[in-house]
């Protein structure tokens, strides 16, 4: 007779986070009739929850009960017959960069890379001036992708109870007018700038701001805003911005292209290597050895060394000097010193249009290289026509076309006479001769006015006055009042 088993023959064990139920079976249970029944009424005093699943789970186990003969010391059989579906968190909001600036502004300015790459690898030819750190970037740039947090999916355990599943959190981005998203959560730059980006906001400036130098740790600027930099500009960078850059340090041998001011707060020593290309005033605490244009005004503290410049509006610098080096000059020049008292030769072309003279310079010689081929028509053309009635036919031919190249030559000479005429009354309302020396104007200074160059004699104290008198003659007044032709003072180099 086979042996009866109970409910207490059966066990389970279910741990404390109920995500399973193991059941545990004595050999041969299956063989018993209620076999069933009891392990049901076992989960079921348990408060597990009893679905179809779990139903077979439990039909399986007792049909490999069956087969295993009960041994002294043999194992009994287990098995688990319920497992938890387990909740699914939500995941959290996270920003996909497209555009990262990756690297950080340094707080030390960083020397030439000293470490050079194997002759033949391609970092050999890298080139570290154009290793920007700032990301610039043009309007309607996709800069990122901001993804929502996702929903959490509820689980259930063993007893039928809910397990809560976690909604992501949102990614706490913060971003101004600079910055839109759309539908697809794409960041999209609303303006030209600069990116400034940190962990949790994104915008886009229109000043770019150097800590410290510009300089390897930085690399060449080229930008559509501002740039202000808090020390000084290195041998050989550029920094090219459509706004105003203000340097508080020393520019060095470099090359600077704004389309408004440039502030040279620590003055500029070009070494005749520096360039500067100015949309609009310079404003410097000196100048040395420095070349280029200046589209307005030009303002400096102290000395206007060995420079090479072209200033379209005024030079503006009540305390400085000039000393060597050639400026043409379009407007007025109000200046402290001009040469040195070691009669260094300091270049000064006053009374010039710069915008312009090129202009009639180019339109004179297309004029008279026009003139020159009509000139030489014209004498053929007279000495066809003297041939009167033994003209050949030949000589007819030829004189169609000779009036044929006059017709080609006087429809543009004459729309080149026109300009000529409009931009030369243009440029002499522009023209400005209009010089104070305050201090002294020394010997050896060359003034080159309207065409006359003028070589100073002897020193002329100030305050000294260099203009255009009623007659049109250019005058000198000098601190004694009295008023005198500019020639009378000066030898006439041209």
């Amino acid at each position: 007779m086979a042996k009866s088993i109970s409910q207490a023959d059966v066990k389970i064990i279910i741990p404390d986070d109920g995500t399973q139920v193991t059941l545990i079976l004595p050999q041969s249970f299956g063989k018993n009739e209620m076999a069933r029944q009891i392990c049901h009424a076992k989960l079921r005093d348990a408060k597990v929850e009893i679905t179809e699943t779990v139903v077979n789970a439990i039909d399986e186990l007792i049909e490999q009960s069956k087969n295993v003969a009960p041994t002294p010391g043999s194992e009994p059989i287990r098995g688990v017959v319920a497992r938890a579906q387990l909740p699914v968190d939500g995941m959290d909001g996270k920003v996909e960069w497209k555009l990262d600036p990756a690297r950080k502004q340094p707080t030390e300015p960083m020397p030439h890379p000293e470490n050079k790459a194997e002759e033949g690898d391609a970092e050999d030819k890298r080139n570290f001036y154009e290793d920007s750190i700032y990301t610039t970037v043009a309007t309607g740039t996709v800069v990122g992708i901001l993804y929502e947090p996702t929903v959490g999916t509820d689980g259930r355990d063993v007893f039928g109870k809910t397990l809560v599943g976690k909604d992501g959190k949102p990614y706490d981005l913060q971003f101004d007018e600079t910055i839109m998203r759309n539908a697809k959560g794409e960041l999209i730059t609303q303006q030209d700038g600069v990116l400034v980006k940190s962990n949790y906001s994104i915008c886009v400036r229109k000043v770019i701001e150097v800590n410290g130098y510009v300089d390897f740790s930085t690399g060449n600027i080229d930008f559509t805003g501002d740039v202000n930099v808090a020390e000084g500009v290195r041998d050989n960078f550029v920094i090219k911005a459509d706004g105003i850059v203000t340097v508080n340090g020393l520019v060095e041998a470099a090359n600077i292209i704004t389309g408004k001011d440039f502030n040279a707060r620590g003055g500029m020593a070009g070494r005749e290597q520096g360039t500067v290309n100015v949309g609009h005033d310079l404003n410097a605490k000196y100048l040395d050895a420095v070349s280029g244009t200046i589209k307005h005004d030009l303002k400096v503290d102290r000395e206007i060394i060995n420079c090479d410049l072209t200033v379209i509006g005024s030079v503006d610098s009540p305390t400085g000097l000039i000393i060597g080096g050639k400026l043409v000059i379009g407007g007025k020049v109000n200046i402290d010193t001009i040469g040195s008292d070691a009669n260094v030769r300091s270049d000064l072309v006053i009374g010039s249009v710069p915008t312009l003279d090129p202009i009639l310079k180019n339109l004179e010689a297309f004029m008279s290289d026009l003139e020159e081929k009509r000139k030489k028509y014209a004498e053929e053309q007279d000495i066809i026509n003297r041939a009167g009635k033994r003209l050949t036919a030949e000589m007819k031919e030829r004189q169609t076309e000779v009036m044929f190249e006059l017709m080609t030559i006087d429809t543009p000479l004459t729309k080149a006479k026109d300009a000529h005429f409009r931009v030369n009354a243009r440029a002499e309302e522009l023209r400005t001769i209009d010089v104070n020396v305050r201090k002294i104007l020394y010997a050896g200074t060359v003034l080159t006015v309207m065409g006359t160059t003028y070589k100073i004699r002897n020193d002329q104290r100030g305050p000294v006055e260099i203009f255009k008198d009623e007659k049109n003659e250019i005058c000198i007044k000098r601190a004694d009042g009295k008023v005198k032709l500019l020639a009378s003072v000066c030898d006439i180099l041209s």
